[in-house]
């Protein structure tokens, strides 16, 4: 019992009356004062001079499993060692030597209760009625939540601090007052020449070219913490080149400092593909309008005239409007209509090439004799007719014209197979949702593209796997409506009192949190929204996760663009000329030697060199060491040419090569090749396309070090995980499952689901319950299971059960195993302890 103090003065004598209203009164003070520690949420612990517990709160038996019975005249420093672990004895020395209260602080874990953590303490002199001190009272408070913030804003900082370091693109964190440079990630350092030490004493207009004005730095615009719209600007490096710059920026604090944290994109080969995109359009354009032949462009299924140039207007006598919509046989003499649908249709079947002497039918009522060349070509999965209509009125003059426009086309058809191959925007999309998810946490995502002033959602992510959706959503209407109005980002974590969620939207995606960013092109143009979400129990979102989400969207921004761009112009040019295979391939043909006979010009953009660089040399030239043995083993020159000669014309051969650029990198490339033969079926050489799949390896890399990662995660996880398959076979397991299950090397390595089972089981107390709840699982896929296994030695395990599903499907079962002997023997402990506490005395 606590020591109990008389604080009545003797000296001052009382009536009868008086003093019996006083003592009721003490009686029902001190039974508050116990009501009050016995409440109150923290623990509170009295020592008397020799620091023997003399109180003990119900909070403290709460914290540490132990009752006041357990701990009530005994010292504590004596059945509590962490006392004196911590110094905590001391503390409570200094106490008794009249110091005034001390705090401390340390973790501390209870087997009894299987709390662990940090709780907070204080320890403040007690003091009787005459001042003196009769001991020490401890007022403790359980720190853990705050402990555990405070670690994971640690590895937070540190993630972040990952990601600025780590990322490809260069960034810098700049003083938003004086525009000194207070850090750079690595990709800024190598982008532009300059190390640390001397980014760190230059100022962000420093980077500026020299005949460029400072204008408005990426701070100017307010102090808000906001994000501002991509810009170019024209940046010089180390070595005094000038490059085009696109800069993201955005306003933060940094180390209690106002700064501006800066995305730069290097667009400098951007900017001159674009250039070389515009002139090559006008001149494509311009060859086609500027022809001496007649082009028509027509459906190959209903022989409806799509597009004519201005020569076929001459050629007709028709402007050009009316041309488009008629039909193929009416550009020819009325009454040979029959014939020439024959023709067409022969054409379009059998590629059977057109008579000669075919005539077009001028609308002044002559006849006209053409030499047509045609084409099939598929553009969008619709088939089109190109033709060449050519009037060989004046012979002389069409050989001259042909020949002409023989090497014009030639050309043409080189630059088509150049263009750069298309992005494509689902792709850009998806991509952006998954990384987004994976960076902020997120359980699903989607993403819609502005159409028609309207954000259109299609599909959205969850769990890795894509469902369809239908939502359109107008200005101001739902989150979504929010962004398509102000082109701002939203964030809440509270979406049930939110009056901007949408709740149709919600509930279709299953959500709880969100965060929503603006897609906003260079000039400000909104592109879309991209949405992430999470469920309740993933935690809520914070600023920096939508500070990550809109340094994506501003990425894909731009990926959109470019992919739009090369969309353009591809579709632009398809009304005009041949659809190319794939711009990015390099089309070639070498002779038996293996030199190069022929290139397509793309052959610059991927080795560097141009056609007539390659022309006569030999293919291993590009090629390292091992890609030479490697193409060596199929064709090379030491192979007979009647060895390939026994081949068929339909031989070919597709590999993966190493081949080396002008500039001296290297760079993956995939050669699809055949056995070219001449009209005698001998072996001439060999012709195929080469292909650029750098970036395929290494996204197959990263795969591959993804599994790895997933393989390194299910080992560190502390319970026992089995993996099975929808016939109950073992797929996977964790080696803790093993060491708790204690199965043998031998049996592990047997992989024989059998001997396992059969080991397992060995151990249990009760094997038919086990198996026989097994097989009821087994029979219903979709069920979970949470139970106990008691084993013959005493111990007891806790089962988890859920299905595994594979893209929405059931493909086998987790179990997963945690060893819970110490809980249920701790339970047991208290048990007996209170049914002896019960039992009456003799």
């Amino acid at each position: 019992m606590p020591h109990e103090t008389d604080i009545t003065p003797e000296a001052v004598p009382r009536p009868p009356l008086m003093a019996a209203w006083e003592q009721t009164a003490l009686g029902e003070l001190g039974k508050l004062s116990q009501q009050i520690v016995a409440c109150v949420q923290e623990g509170i612990v009295v020592y008397d001079r020799d620091l023997r517990y003399t109180l003990w709160n119900p909070f403290m038996e709460k914290l540490t499993g132990q009752p006041a019975g357990e701990v009530l005249g005994k010292r504590g420093p004596d059945i509590h060692p962490h006392l004196k672990r911590h110094g905590v004895d001391v503390l409570l020395e200094r106490a008794l030597a009249g110091h005034p209260s001390s705090t401390f602080d340390f973790p501390y874990s209870q087997t009894r209760t299987g709390w662990s953590g940090w709780v907070s303490g204080r320890a403040t002199p007690l003091r009787n009625a005459h001042g003196e001190i009769v001991g020490v009272i401890s007022v403790l408070q359980d720190i853990t939540k705050r402990k555990r913030a405070e670690e994971a804003l640690v590895a937070n900082e540190l993630r972040y601090r990952q990601l600025f370091e780590d990322n490809p693109q260069p960034m810098f964190v700049y003083d938003l007052e004086t525009m000194g440079f207070l850090a750079v990630n690595d990709a800024a350092m190598r982008h532009y020449g300059y190390t640390r030490e001397e980014f760190l004493f230059m100022k962000f207009d420093d980077l500026l070219a020299p005949d460029d004005l400072p204008g408005a730095l990426p701070n100017s615009g307010g102090h808000g913490n906001a994000l501002y719209e991509a810009r170019l600007w024209r940046h010089q490096t180390k070595d005094g080149s000038i490059i085009d710059i696109e800069i993201t920026s955005h306003v933060i604090d940094f180390s209690s400092r106002r700064a501006v944290l800066v995305l730069a994109d290097d667009v400098t080969l951007r900017r001159q593909a674009e250039t070389a995109l515009r002139e090559s359009e006008t001149k494509y354009r311009t060859l086609i309008e500027t022809a001496e032949d007649a082009i028509f462009l027509a459906d190959a299924e209903s022989g409806k005239i799509l597009e004519a140039n201005r020569r076929a207007e001459t050629l007709l006598g028709l402007p050009r409007h009316r041309i488009v919509g008629l039909h193929q046989v009416e550009l020819h003499p009325p009454e040979q209509a029959a014939h020439y649908r024959d023709i067409f249709r022969r054409f379009v079947r059998d590629r059977a090439k057109p008579p000669r002497d075919l005539m077009v039918w001028h609308r002044a009522g002559r006849r006209i004799p053409v030499d047509i060349a045609a084409s099939v070509v598929e553009l969008g999965g619709r088939r089109l007719v190109q033709g060449i209509f050519r009037d060989i009125t004046e012979r002389k003059r069409a050989e001259e014209a042909l020949a002409r426009r023989t090497r014009q086309f030639e050309a043409l058809s080189r630059a088509n197979r150049q263009l750069i191959a298309a992005l494509e925007v689902p792709a850009i999309l998806r991509t952006l949702v998954t990384s987004a998810l994976e960076l902020v946490d997120g359980t699903t995502g989607t993403v819609g593209l502005v159409h028609e002033d309207k954000l259109l959602f299609t599909e959205y992510c969850a769990h890795g796997t894509w469902k369809p959706i239908d939502f359109k959503f107008a200005s101001g209407h739902g989150v979504e409506g929010y962004v398509l109005a102000t082109s701002l980002s939203y964030l809440c974590n509270e979406p049930l009192q939110d009056p901007l969620v949408v709740p149709e939207f919600q509930k279709a995606l299953g959500f709880h949190n969100l965060i929503a960013a603006p897609i906003l092109s260079h000039d400000g143009t909104l592109l879309g929204c991209v949405e992430i979400h999470n469920a309740a129990h993933q935690g809520q979102f914070e600023e920096s996760d939508l500070t990550m989400l809109e340094c994506l969207a501003a990425s894909a921004a731009i990926a959109i663009g470019n992919a739009r761009t090369l969309a353009a112009r591809r579709q632009a040019e398809a009304r005009y000329h041949r659809l190319a295979r794939d711009v990015h391939d390099v089309i070639w043909s070498v002779d038996m030697d293996l030199r190069f006979a022929d290139l397509t010009p793309s052959s610059k953009e991927l080795f560097g060199y141009t056609p007539e660089e390659l022309i006569g040399r030999s293919v291993f030239d590009l090629m390292t060491p091992a890609s030479v043995e490697t193409v060596k083993g199929l064709v090379g020159p030491g192979l007979k040419t009647h060895r390939l000669g026994q081949r068929s014309e339909s031989w070919s051969r597709t590999i993966e090569v190493e081949h080396l650029r002008k500039d001296g990198a290297t760079v993956w490339a995939e050669a699809k090749f055949r056995l070219l033969l001449d009209e005698n079926k001998k072996p001439v050489g060999f012709v195929g396309t080469t292909r650029d799949i750098t970036e395929r390896r290494q996204a197959r890399a990263h795969l591959e070090r993804s599994l790895a990662l997933a393989a390194a995660t299910l080992e560190s996880i502390s319970d026992g995980i089995l993996i099975v398959d929808t016939e109950g076979r073992m797929v996977g397991f964790n080696q803790t499952f093993v060491h708790m299950w204690r199965i043998p090397k031998a049996v592990v390595e047997s992989r024989d689901d059998e001997k396992a089972v059969k080991f397992v089981t060995s151990q249990l107390k009760d094997p038919q319950g086990f198996q026989a709840k097994v097989k009821q699982l087994y029979a219903t896929p979709d069920a979970e299971s949470h139970d106990y296994i008691e084993f013959k030695d005493g111990r007891m395990f806790e089962r988890f059960s859920k299905p595994q599903r594979v893209a929405g499907e059931v493909a086998g079962r987790v179990w997963s195993f945690r060893d819970v002997t110490g809980r249920f023997e701790a339970k047991a402990a208290r048990a007996a302890k209170l049914k002896a506490r019960k039992k009456p005395a003799p």
